[in-house]
């Protein structure tokens, strides 16, 4: 008797396939132990976890390959309904690992991608971005959104995810 994977398990559940989800399901697991208990911490009106992302590099090095994962699965959705055939710069606001960024001038061969998040965000993205074929036509630039009084240059549209 031979036994298989059913498709949605081998394109979600195997490291190395584009569809992998598993370091997604890993750092949910370790978000529902923290969301499992919120009830708790309302009615003590404290946090039920103290973590700082910075201080905590094994969680830290979790969230950005779960943001990974979640980001090339969602991006392919997001691409399906986000036309952006007539832009050729786009502003991504909170990019995280920039993965949306990629993604997005893979697709479209004319577009520039500008990329906007924190510092410690920006080092991450660097190591992705550096490894994809569109990494030339990426800018990314450490700035806290929420201090900037504007941004220059012109964009076609601006990317927010959150």
């Amino acid at each position: 008797t031979a036994y298989q994977n059913a498709t949605l398990a081998d394109q979600t559940l195997i490291s190395g396939r584009p569809g992998y989800m598993g370091n997604w399901l890993r750092l949910a697991d370790r978000w529902y132990k923290s969301f499992g208990r919120l009830t708790e911490a309302v009615r003590e009106g404290r946090a039920v976890e103290d973590v700082n992302f910075m201080d905590d590099p094994e969680y830290r090095d979790l969230f950005v390959k779960g943001m990974i994962d979640y980001s090339r699965y969602r991006g392919k959705d997001i691409l399906n309904h986000l036309d952006l055939s007539r832009c050729t710069r786009l502003l991504d606001i909170g990019c995280g690992p920039a993965v949306y960024a990629v993604m997005f001038c893979e697709a479209y061969p004319e577009l520039t991608c500008v990329c906007l998040d924190l510092p410690h965000a920006i080092e991450i993205a660097k190591d992705y971005v550096s490894e994809s074929r569109v990494a030339d036509r990426i800018t990314l630039t450490a700035a806290d959104y929420r201090k900037m009084a504007r941004f220059d240059g012109p964009c076609d549209v601006i990317f927010l995810n959150i």
